[in-house]
């Protein structure tokens, strides 16, 4: 009996060892990464994978269990460009700017009869109206002038942006403009003026909006553009300056769908799966889909930081703004990054057990860790992770199958903790290929960089306004009661915009649908107690929840139609 006792004991003993043991790794656990650039290049086709040639020729490893898409504009991992030089003449002799409402502009605006453009949204409660000038050649040095004026309440703004065309880049030159609330206000006598002589030559056009949030009436709630002069191109003019200008010529984006279990139980490979342009219908709203996004450098994604205990790996931060995006090269302890647990919640037996299926936290914490190693480490090897296409549906409601797929409008209204455990089911029978999991908030953040980086989307409309390519509150035209709502995941009827196709809609972007507002996706950052929510929602102002914007967290139990997750794909 002494002999059991003292077995007992030391079994105890063993199990609150291998239990300390455990929480310290997680919190000190070394992943072993290869961070130089000479990873040994892959085989034609390994145990889970193939490698695609894709239409740009760069060779991307396709997992067992899913099929490279042949659809037109879905097989180009970057965007390609055509290069055209254009020719700028300018005349001596200022000309009127032409002004008109854009077509489909809900609230058009009017001129009077000293030629001055009326914002059309007049005392309107929670609207924006648009208008916008003719195309212009600009030569660098010579000078246009734009004339406003406004009467309006705060929180009701006038913003006056340069777009220029060869580029597709946007730029703000008049912000947030308000006041002279006065009722007797005389908008043709009161003047401001906007003047350019430095713009980089090319060949542009000058948006003004009007947005009306407040429900307070004071002044006359309307903007004013008066008439505004440029040197307009003429046969006769005396410079000539020529530019190269890129033309995006191809979508970037190359797009994955998942098989069938049939189809997996016979050719795992899909080599006898075709999609292309004659079944994409069927192909999109039916199966599975992610984006591969390349990464060079482990780096760009992961950073260390080398303590007394060791080295450790934590996601890679961005900071963004209107120009530029750099890293983060802070070197305190990371607050925000994965795979940290959250203060409250991730500790509590009951949030544990009825979210997450997990009854001892130690096994929980060391999950986060195991699933942050297979990323990384997959990253390093293949080059890059497939994030999903479109944000996470189900096939019945959030407790349902988890889907991939357009025109899904079940996309809301979830906990992280369910969001969390329903991606890693996205797998299915693939599960023994690769593995399935919700972004991770470092990875949403290279995406938006790659954006950039392959001139898709400008740092602009990444951290400024990212009204242009997501559905948010002040430029959504479909509401329900008044209200606006998500859209279908990968909808293109999200906003109005004219002579759009699928693969060209605006709220794609290498064919990543609705990664600027819709819904908030969660993601695996922390906060405090909170978890990070990343990319905006139909709700709010477009200028206000951007696509960069990485400040809102908030309890991982709690869920709300603004709030869905989008998932993410490792090979194994």
């Amino acid at each position: 009996m002494k002999i059991r006792k003292s077995i007992k004991e030391y079994n105890l003993i063993l199990i609150i060892f291998l239990i300390l043991s455990s929480t310290i790794l997680f919190n000190n656990k070394k992943i072993e990464i290869e961070t130089k650039n000479n990873i040994k290049a892959l085989d034609q086709e390994g145990q889970n994978y193939r490698l695609v040639t894709s239409a740009d020729n760069v060779q991307v490893p396709v997992p067992k269990g899913y099929v490279a898409s042949q659809i037109t504009g879905e097989n180009y991992v970057t965007p390609q460009y055509s290069h055209t030089t254009n020719t700028y003449k300018v005349s001596s002799t200022p000309t009127e700017l032409t002004w008109s409402s854009p077509a489909g502009e809900t609230y058009p605006w009017t001129q009077d009869s000293n030629g001055i453009w009326i914002s059309g949204n007049q005392g309107i409660p929670n609207s924006k109206s648009t208008l916008e000038s003719e195309e212009f050649d600009y030569i660098q040095g010579t000078t246009l002038t734009i004339n406003y004026t406004y009467s309006s309440a705060g929180y009701d703004y006038l913003n006056i942006y340069i777009i220029k065309l060869s580029s597709n880049t946007e730029n703000i030159i008049v912000t947030n403009k308000y006041g002279n609330t006065s009722d007797t206000f005389d908008y043709t006598t009161s003047n401001y003026s906007y003047t350019i002589k430095d713009w980089v030559t090319g060949r542009y056009k000058i948006r003004v909006t009007y947005s009306k949030n407040s429900t307070i009436d004071e002044g006359q709630d309307s903007v004013y553009i008066k008439p505004s002069t440029f040197f307009k191109d003429d046969e006769n003019g005396t410079q000539t300056i020529e530019e190269d200008i890129k033309t995006k010529i191809h979508n970037g984006g190359f797009v994955i769908y998942q098989l069938t279990d049939e189809e997996i139980e016979t050719n795992p490979n899909g080599t006898s799966v075709i999609i292309n342009d004659n079944n994409k219908e069927t192909a999109q709203s039916t199966r599975n889909q992610y984006v591969w996004v390349p990464v060079p450098n482990i780096e760009d994604i992961m950073r260390t930081k080398i303590d007394n205990n060791g080295i450790m790996q934590f996601g890679q931060e961005y900071i963004f703004t209107s120009k530029s995006i750099t890293k983060n090269t802070y070197t305190q302890t990371q607050y925000y990054s994965e795979p940290l647990i959250v203060n409250y919640y991730d500790k509590t037996k009951y949030y544990l057990q009825r979210y997450s299926n997990i009854d001892k936290r130690e096994n929980y914490l060391n999950k986060l860790q195991e699933d942050y190693t297979n990323t990384i480490k997959s990253i390093n090897k293949y080059k890059g992770f497939y994030i999903a296409r479109y944000e996470t549906g189900y096939n019945v409601n959030p407790k349902g199958n988890p889907q991939i797929v357009r025109y899904n409008e079940k996309i809301c209204t979830i906990t992280w903790y369910d969001s969390y455990k329903n991606l890693e089911r996205l797998s299915g029978k693939t599960g023994e290929y690769v593995e399935t999991g919700m972004i991770y908030d470092s990875l949403w953040s290279y995406t938006l960089k790659w954006l950039n980086d392959t001139d898709t989307r400008s740092c602009y409309e990444i951290h400024e306004d990212s009204g242009t390519w997501g559905n948010y509150s002040n430029n959504k035209k479909t509401t329900t009661s008044g209200r606006p709502y998500p859209a279908k995941t990968g909808a293109i009827e999200t906003i109005t915009y004219k002579g759009e196709t699928y693969s060209d809609s605006p709220t794609a972007s290498n064919n990543i649908f609705d990664i600027a507002g819709n819904v908030y996706e969660w993601t695996v950052s922390s906060s405090g107690s909170d978890r990070r929510l990343r990319g905006g929602d139909y709700s709010i102002n477009n200028s206000i929840t951007c696509s960069a914007y990485n400040n809102f967290s908030y309890f991982p139990y709690d869920y709300r139609n603004t709030y869905g997750s989008r998932g993410m794909l490792i090979i194994m």
